[in-house]
């Protein structure tokens, strides 16, 4: 009797002592594989610098098939711009690609804030950093969102800010054509639409001819003149100067005060941006316009024309709040 409790005794410790050894190799087992899970993944947050406040964006000819000729060059200094631009780069994952060969170069995006980086972007889904020998791999995905961020629709309508009541809107119209003529009024109305909606098609449509700074096609945009393409063809101007021209001559209305305000802001914006050939200075002009003319002037807005960009209509940028209408 006293043997069988002894055996009894053993085999109960044994069976102790085995499900301890089988729960703690489970438990490291479990340990490995949940580390193995944790595979590190790397962004291009890590080398962009802090307080960006200039991108330089060039557009390769070498993989750009709209483009046999030279490289497009054109900047960000609009701080609201850039941010959206960081933002949206923040979130590219890389990885180790399988092979350093390079194709075509496709753009070159050069970030200056405390300190500069460049990234050299490629049609085989590879990027470099800053001119060093290692690559890294991008997906299809990632290589697309890089294309849409030299797109100018991707910079056009891109404010996150709510659209105000229709009380606000009906408020700051009546504080803007108070004390004002209905001739001057349908005057006010028709003239900052047409402006509006042409700089938006301008910006859409024809903003690869003034990307680059240098391009000679700002002198057509900015001068009332026949300008001779480097083919010999001959046209009349227009453009930027036309949009000017015809905000000043609303400042002979007898317009509020409030409205005068807003358009010599406009005005400011886009004179600025045609001396320097500062392409962010006309996106701040069309940013004014677009509100005075779809949350204000116009609204509630009737287009009897499609828009170069429909999302404008759902697109505000605070000009309410700005000037305190």
């Amino acid at each position: 009797m006293k043997r069988d409790i002894i055996i009894c005794i053993i085999v109960v410790l044994f069976l102790i002592f085995a499900i301890f050894a089988i729960n703690k190799f489970l438990s490291q087992d479990t340990k490995t594989a949940n580390s193995d899970d944790k595979i590190e993944i790397v962004t291009l947050q890590k080398f962009i610098p802090q307080n960006v406040n200039k991108v330089k964006i060039i557009i390769s000819s070498e993989g750009n098939e709209y483009n046999n000729f030279s490289d497009t060059v054109y900047f960000l200094s609009d701080l609201d711009q850039i941010s959206s631009f960081i933002d949206y780069y923040n979130n590219i994952e890389i990885s180790n690609p399988d092979s350093n060969d390079i194709a075509d170069l496709l753009y070159e995006i050069n970030l200056h804030g405390d300190t500069d980086s460049v990234f050299k972007v490629y049609s085989n889904n590879l990027i470099n950093i800053n001119n060093e020998n290692n690559f890294y791999k991008i997906s299809n995905n990632s290589l697309n969102k890089i294309g849409d961020s030299t797109d100018v629709k991707f910079y056009l309508h891109d404010s996150d800010l709510e659209k105000p009541s229709s009380n606000n809107c009906y408020k700051a119209q009546s504080t803007i054509l108070s004390n004002v003529s209905q001739n001057d009024i349908s005057t006010l109305k028709y003239d900052i639409h047409n402006v509006h909606s042409s700089l938006e098609y301008n910006l859409v449509d024809y903003v690869n001819t003034i990307k680059d700074a240098n391009s000679i096609y700002w002198e057509p945009a900015t001068k009332d003149e026949v300008f001779t393409q480097p083919n010999g063809v001959s046209f009349q101007s227009y453009g930027l100067w036309e949009y000017r021209d015809t905000l000043k001559n609303l400042l002979n209305l007898k317009l509020s005060n409030e409205a005068e305000a807003i358009i010599n802001d406009i005005l400011l914006h886009l004179q600025t941006g045609m001396d320097n050939h500062d392409l962010s200075e006309c996106f701040e002009a069309h940013k004014i316009l677009h509100d005075f003319d779809y949350w204000c002037v116009n609204y509630p807005i009737s287009l009897k024309v499609e828009p170069a960009d429909w999302g404008g209509l759902n697109c505000y940028y605070g000009l309410i709040e700005n000037y305190n209408l």
